[in-house]
């Protein structure tokens, strides 16, 4: 179910014309409208449905529309809105002709659009526009954002299992972020979300690309019923962080709660630790933190759940954490015998 807001902040001095039908299913009744208001300059909301639509060219002198929607049209661009300045919300469903939305780039404010179900659409292009709510559902040859431009989107709602690419846009910032039925999550590094929610992804395993987003405070993993491994960077560092929100539910085994994916976190360790043969006890720890198989002297640093250095020396085996408040941490360790940082998350007790 899609809700729409009504936050009209664009007017113009006349008020809306009142017309005898806003449900129009004939080209006839449209062209109709362009006769009998010449001068319209703002409808208030109008409802267009039908193959027998075919041109939206008498909206040439509107300057507002409140609510706008186009359901099982024939139109094949939205040509005719380009004078337009202001839509409050945008309904754009089951389109089949649609193949392009070029003329929305010239519309000042767009406060939601939703565009559903138009399997001829190529891109999102022309969709420009700030703290703007957008849904996207399944428009088959649309599998990536290119296209959308916009310094700050309030919300975006992606319902298309055939994505391939959460990349190829121009959007700057997201608040509020819903992804259903995703295969994958690639291209999702290039997103700056706030709060996240994946949800109903049937073959999604990975998340990973999560560990790119540098401002995510909030995670919802809901009803992926393959996703069994939670325990990444983001997550695992975050934990413990009160400014950091995880819900995690109906997922495979090992990404069911926020204490499945403490396990697997204090547990995981990365390829270094394997490939130099090291190992640390006890996790979780009370005073001191030992690492077998370091060749001499390395340095060390240890980290908090906001990424702040709370410790740091040298160490050949042994690390006091006795000062170290509860929580989870991750030890960086550094020296001659790496040819990189290893990586190792504890639990200070």
């Amino acid at each position: 179910m899609l809700l729409f807001l009504y936050l009209p902040f664009y007017s113009i001095a006349q008020p809306p014309c009142k017309l005898q039908n806003n449900f129009i299913t004939r080209q006839s009744q449209l062209d109709s409208i362009a006769f009998l208001y010449p001068n319209c300059e703002y409808i208030d909301s109008i409802n267009l449905r039908g193959k027998d639509i075919v041109d939206l060219t008498l909206f040439k002198n509107l300057k507002k529309i409140n609510s706008l929607i186009l359901r099982g049209t024939s139109i094949k661009n939205l040509n005719g809105l380009d004078s337009l300045k202001f839509i409050n919300h945008l309904v754009i469903m089951s389109n089949d002709s649609l193949e392009n939305i070029l003329a929305l780039k010239k519309i000042n404010a767009i406060f939601t659009i939703a565009i559903h179900d138009s399997k001829n659409l190529l891109s999102y292009e022309g969709l420009v526009a700030d703290s703007i709510n957008i849904y996207l559902g399944k428009n088959d040859k649309c599998r990536s954002l290119k296209g959308i431009k916009a310094k700050k989107v309030t919300f975006l709602n992606i319902l298309n299992p055939n994505f391939e690419t959460f990349s190829g846009h121009e959007i700057e910032s997201i608040k509020n972020m819903l992804i259903s039925f995703p295969k994958h999550i690639y291209g999702m590094g290039s997103l700056d979300a706030q709060k996240l929610t994946i949800e109903l992804g049937d073959l999604l395993e990975d998340i990973s690309p999560l560990d790119s987003l540098q401002n995510l405070e909030q995670v919802n993993l809901i009803g992926n019923k393959n996703l069994s491994m939670c325990s990444i960077d983001i997550i695992c560092r975050n934990l413990d962080n009160p400014a950091f929100s995880l819900q995690a539910r109906t997922n495979a085994p090992g990404c069911n709660s926020k204490a499945e994916i403490r396990q697997k976190c204090i547990t995981s360790t990365n390829q270094n630790e394997t490939e130099y043969d090291l190992s640390f006890f006890p996790n979780p720890v009370h005073e001191s933190l030992q690492i077998s198989g370091l060749d001499g002297d390395v340095s060390f640093s240890i980290y908090n759940h906001v990424g702040a250095v709370v410790q740091k020396g040298s160490t050949s085996g042994g690390v006091d954490v006795s000062g170290l408040p509860q929580g989870m941490y991750i030890l960086n360790l550094t020296g001659t015998t790496f040819s990189d940082k290893t990586v190792l998350r504890f639990v200070k007790m």
